[in-house]
């Protein structure tokens, strides 16, 4: 049980690499992505915690949410990326309101679904992700033009 959750937890942040590689039209590589998030796992560890953490109060989930795509693309720090986080989210609060709502609803809703349900909402969740990278760059765009 603790061995499939180890493996899930480091997928789950492959497939956020994996995502931005396919959001930048780059080669898509599982074992890299694997190879990337252990090498960063540290980093990744502590951020869940802080993540964790800032989801408990939920009205923070949304600055969570953007602070793990934030390291990912930016391959940056916790400290920058819940910066970052914040300032996109005072800049897209709708679009990150929406993309949530989205998120919580259709992932109840699939998860409802015998036997492929959870397939069905892990591919959801890629799908999700792919939506606060393109939030993320479009803000990022918009800062330097």
């Amino acid at each position: 049980m603790l061995i499939g959750a180890i493996i899930a937890y480091v997928l789950n942040f492959a497939s956020l690499d994996m995502s931005r590689d396919a959001y930048l039209n780059q080669p898509l590589n599982l074992s890299k992505s694997i190879n990337y998030v252990i090498s960063r796992i540290g980093t990744f560890i502590v951020a869940s915690i802080v993540g964790a953490i800032l989801a408990v109060t939920v009205i923070l989930i949304p600055v969570a949410v953007l602070m793990f795509v934030i390291i990912v693309v930016d391959e940056t720090g916790i400290g920058d990326s819940l910066s970052k986080a914040i300032k996109v989210l005072m800049d897209r609060l709708a679009d990150v309101i929406i993309l949530l709502v989205i998120a919580i609803v259709a992932g109840f809703v699939l998860g409802l679904i015998p036997f492929v349900g959870s397939i069905l909402v892990a591919a959801l969740n890629v799908l999700i992700a792919l939506a606060f990278i393109t939030v993320y760059f479009d803000y990022k765009r918009a800062r330097t033009h």
